[in-house]
């Protein structure tokens, strides 16, 4: 009766242990799927032209719809499995040879994590456009991959190009200069008109790229977590089969059930915290990917949000040991535009790792914020970084003017900055800095 009784037990045991691992692989898979349907998501939804290419091979894996239209093809199916060259004219902005030119590219994106440069590209009817494009590399798979953004610029190389025509004809008719002035005058002000109505799509390319990044970063950050549970899980699979061949031999030994017992939930709990690592990160990431596509306002809690923030840019402080203290009272929120708010953090902190605390790994941000009614909120923004030169404060917020130019700074992540605040929040900031003496930025913002 004794022995009928432990065996029941075994058993008992044994399908629990069964239970846990099929629970825990269920949940695994479901966050593969979850990961996937966010990047296909990301991927398909912007209206940007975007192609991911295969580094190593040079081959274009995947496209949008956007970029379909673009190079004037029937399908994606036209566009897969060409290569950069098959799609770039013959005719670029140097004379360097094509193969060359596509490597050194693609080789600054490798090394740096992301480059923007301008292109002169073939559509596949052979017609040919200038474009400005963006980089980023990202590992997925154990594979280099680069995601590229392509923006048209056809327009704005002719405008340029009848500017530097009419230049040139002012300069050698001083008797004509009345007519060609006010004829110049006339194109400037369809060029103002021209980019205020880009000016928006200029934005939302930044943020392309910024959201780019993130997803190459989020990607990464979720690897590890769900690698370490495939290779938890992939051993205790072997564990289970070995145990099952000793229990059905019945050459299995009470000291060996309990190893394999203590094992069971070392490794659920291993594999339990990892996927709930991903979870949260996951979680985060659709939050904030989905406000920075989304122009409407919600309720959020400022402190928690922040949060969520800095989880979904954890990987841009893999290198540097850099502190973040978030001195803000629980339960403070706000209805406003959480995707624009994300935004103005976001670059702020970028702009800190990018620049402030370059040469560094160490240093301090401090982020705070106060309620003065349910429509007012003060946000203080410090860094104990480099500071900056008094020349940097009187142009920090001009669009292109950045001091980091060789180390892929566009100019625009505080112009973004700026915009946001004044036009969406109807707000201000304000900055005090001094060079050697970090940087604080005061903001206000309505709601």
């Amino acid at each position: 009766m004794s022995s009928e009784l432990s065996s029941s037990n075994e058993l008992y045991n044994e399908i629990e242990a069964k239970n846990v691992y099929a629970a825990s692989l269920k949940q695994t898979r479901e966050a593969l799927v979850e990961s996937e349907e966010i990047y296909r998501t990301l991927y398909y939804a912007f209206h940007d032209p975007i192609i991911t290419l295969d580094a190593d091979k040079k081959e274009i894996t995947q496209v949008n719809q956007a970029t379909v239209e673009l190079f004037r093809a029937k399908n994606w199916e036209s566009i897969i499995g060409l290569s950069p060259m098959d799609i770039s004219s013959p005719k670029q902005y140097n004379n360097l040879p094509m193969e060359d030119q596509i490597d050194n590219e693609i080789n600054h994106a490798i090394k740096d994590g992301h480059h923007r440069f301008f292109w002169i590209f073939r559509r596949l009817d052979g017609s040919t456009f200038d474009a400005e494009v963006s980089l980023a590399k990202a590992h997925i798979y154990g594979k280099t991959i680069i995601f590229g953004s392509i923006r048209d610029i056809t327009v704005q190389r002719r405008y340029q190009r009848r500017m530097e025509n009419l230049n040139e004809r002012l300069g050698q008719n001083a008797k004509i200069r009345t007519s060609e002035l006010e004829h110049a005058n006339d194109e400037l002000r369809q060029m103002v008109d021209y980019l205020n109505s880009t000016q928006d799509q200029l934005v939302q390319s930044e943020k392309m790229a910024s959201l780019g990044g993130l997803v190459a970063g989020v990607a990464h950050e979720i690897n590890t977590p769900i690698g370490n549970g495939l290779v938890g899980m992939t051993w205790l699979s072997e564990l289970v089969q070995r145990m099952n061949k000793l229990y059905r031999e019945k050459d299995l030994s009470e000291e060996e059930f309990t190893d394999f017992l203590d094992n069971v939930e070392k490794v659920s709990k291993s594999v339990t915290v990892g996927l709930k690592k991903a979870a949260d990160l996951i979680k985060s990431f659709k939050q904030v990917a989905v406000d920075q596509s989304n122009e409407e306002k919600r309720l959020f809690f400022i402190k928690d949000y922040i949060d969520e923030i800095l989880l979904t840019l954890n990987s841009n402080f893999r290198q540097k040991n850099i502190n973040v203290e978030v001195n803000i009272e629980d339960g403070i929120s706000i209805t406003s535009y959480a995707g624009a708010f994300s935004q103005i953090l976001t670059n702020l902190i970028l702009n800190s790792l990018n620049h402030g605390f370059r040469g560094t790994d160490v240093g301090t941000i401090k982020i705070g914020a106060k309620l003065e009614d349910d429509e007012t909120l003060h946000l203080s923004y410090t860094d104990n970084g480099h500071g900056m030169t008094k020349e940097t404060i009187e142009n920090i917020y001009e669009p292109f003017y950045t001091t980091g130019r060789e180390y892929g700074g566009t100019g625009l992540g505080m112009h973004i900055v700026y915009n946001i605040v004044s036009t969406r929040f109807n707000g201000e900031i304000e900055v005090n800095s001094r060079l050697g003496e970090g940087v604080e930025f005061s903001i206000v913002l309505q709601s």
